[in-house]
């Protein structure tokens, strides 16, 4: 089991990547 501070962050960084992707795309162009 990870500690819940560690997989808070983990979970933190994942929501913020996924945000991040959309805006890739719609700055590149991409449907």
């Amino acid at each position: 089991m990870l500690e819940p501070g560690l997989s808070k962050t983990i979970c933190a960084s994942l929501l913020i990547g996924m945000r991040e992707v959309p805006d890739e795309c719609v700055r590149r162009g991409q449907p």
